[in-house]
């Protein structure tokens, strides 16, 4: 059991050409390790899903294309993945474009390397091109389990995002909303909203396997419609906590955020026969 989110940035500039791929670059992880455009896997994990997406300043030029790279795929291919969004961001995408490979998930092994591509649909030929810029946000999974029996609920909490902007970065004055018995719980759903600015949001758990970090795209607000790939228990169960510590929580924003407050809602299932001493 354990999911992670991982992320890729890049700014083109005014420099790109219709249908060249370009990697994006990692955002710095925590957990997999950087090399060059690539972040290596510490573990063995599988790409599931996730968002590609970007366009101009202009918004006339998007993604057209976007491809996962690795050593390991090339073994056959490197496989191109849709669809992908004509926004740079989440908050500004309709619709919320997710691609989903649960049917057939894309293994890399411990030690591989994934990489992230992508291509504009237009060159910056115009008489006034506008700077361009792209960004990937993949969930890995070591294993897909079910979710667990037993009914869901969703809880809440708000945070303040650092003034940080192109990296993870712990979040500040998270506020939980709910108050839940002592016990443990199954977390099978993320979903985030409050901010176009921040991007992405993932949870750290010192009781996920290996340290992976779950998380979500970020929507605009509360009425947008979430990532239901990742918010309504597609992914099974994504880790587990105990009430007494709460997870930790890590935002991604590519501008600054720290006056927005963000809300962050988990469906967590009750695990029978498991108290708040994590026995």
């Amino acid at each position: 059991m354990g999911v992670h989110f991982a992320a890729y940035y890049k700014s083109f500039g005014t420099s790109y050409t219709k249908g060249s791929l370009v990697l994006l670059s990692p955002i710095p992880d925590g957990i997999l390790t950087q090399s060059g455009n690539s972040l290596q896997m510490t573990t063995a994990l599988a790409v599931v899903a996730g968002f590609v997406g970007g366009k101009d300043t202009g918004g006339t030029i998007h993604v057209l294309r976007a491809q996962l790279q690795s050593p390991t795929f090339r073994k056959f291919t490197n496989p191109d993945v849709r669809p992908v969004s004509g926004a740079a961001s989440p908050a500004d995408a309709d619709p919320l474009n997710i691609f989903s490979l649960l049917g057939n998930p894309l293994n890399l092994p411990c030690g591989a390397s994934l990489s992230v591509a992508a291509a504009t649909d237009a060159d910056n030929a115009a008489s006034t091109p506008t700077a361009f810029s792209a960004l990937a946000l993949i969930a890995l999974a070591d294993r897909l389990d079910p979710p667990p029996a037993g009914d869901s609920y969703t809880i809440s909490a708000t945070f303040a995002p650092s003034a940080a902007t192109g990296s993870w970065a712990l979040a500040g004055d998270v506020t939980w909303q709910n108050d839940l018995p002592p016990g443990r719980y199954g977390i099978i759903g993320i979903d985030a909203f409050g901010s176009t600015k921040v991007v992405a949001v993932r949870l750290t758990n010192p009781k996920s396997p290996g340290g992976l970090r779950p998380g979500t795209v970020c929507v605009a607000t509360a009425r947008a419609r979430p990532a239901s790939l990742f918010s309504d228990g597609d992914l099974g169960l994504l880790a587990e906590f105990d009430s007494l510590m709460m997870p930790g929580l890590e935002c991604l924003a590519l501008a600054d955020a720290h006056t927005d407050t963000v809300t962050v809602d988990l469906r967590v299932v009750p695990l029978s026969g498991k108290d708040g001493c994590g026995c």
